[in-house]
């Protein structure tokens, strides 16, 4: 099976989503202004569970979200 875990595109940084990007995901998901499209403001124990079944789904199968800088 293919898997990526990095790729660079021109002046963008990209991650397969991992464990430690738990911080920043918390700060994103307690932004409204970002949130606002993206179902809301959610919570540090909801954006952890989110990241966890991510990281299954990564795990599973080798794809899901990415996060970009």
């Amino acid at each position: 099976m293919l898997s990526i875990e990095t790729f660079f595109p021109s002046k963008l940084i990209s991650d397969r989503l991992r464990s430690e990007h738990l911080d920043l995901l918390c700060i994103m998901h307690q932004d409204s202004t970002i949130m606002a499209t993206l179902a809301g403001v959610r919570s540090d124990e909801q954006t952890q569970k989110i990241l966890k079944e991510n990281l299954n789904h990564w795990e599973r199968y080798g794809y899901r979200l990415w996060i970009f800088r």
